[in-house]
């Protein structure tokens, strides 16, 4: 692992213990570098801001995740992870759901959604598969999807992640489903 990963990851593992004691809002930079015992210019060596280093909390958890599991993985699993990573850092997705900015963490998730559902389909059909009526089905689903996960998360969490990969799978338009019929049954 590389010098530039470890540093990162000091700063990201200080943000996610700290959010566990107050609202992302209200950590600065300098909490993240008593916590995490770093100097200010390593900081920013890294990062340009505290929401450069939330981006990159939910960039390395969820897209890593993603990157590493959807290939191998039924579709019900890799819901049912994503909803179970959410939990292990349950405080900071609190935190961040709330937040509305040009990088926010809605925007990311129903983008990482998306592309999880098209790469799928193309890696397994072929990229002429997806049409504009599939386009129109994956983003009405991915939308949804969003949408519960993003209130699941700001209602704290109640459902048990398999209660809510259930309720995602059964929203899912039967004319996508055909694409995930193995993973299904």
């Amino acid at each position: 692992m590389s010098l530039k990963l470890n540093v990162k990851e000091i700063f990201m593992k200080s943000l996610l213990e700290l959010s566990q004691e107050k609202p992302v809002e209200k950590i600065t930079v300098q909490n993240i570098l008593d916590h995490s015992g770093a100097a200010r210019q390593t900081f920013y060596n890294y990062f340009t801001d505290k929401y450069d280093l939330i981006n990159y909390v939910y960039q390395y958890e969820v897209e890593s995740f993603f990157n590493k599991y959807y290939v191998n993985l039924d579709l019900y699993e890799c819901i049912h992870r994503v909803y179970v990573l959410f939990i292990k850092s349950k405080q900071f997705y609190k935190h961040i759901a709330k937040m509305e900015s040009q990088n926010s963490f809605k925007k990311f998730l129903y983008d990482n959604t998306r592309n999880f559902y098209i790469s799928t389909i193309q890696k397994k059909f072929g990229k002429d598969e997806i049409n504009d009526r599939l386009t129109y089905i994956i983003d009405f689903t991915c939308h949804g999807a969003v949408g519960l996960c993003i209130h699941w998360i700001m209602n704290d969490m109640k459902e048990t992640p398999e209660e809510m990969t259930s309720r995602i799978i059964d929203c899912i338009h039967p004319e996508m489903k055909k694409y995930f019929i193995e993973q299904l049954y």
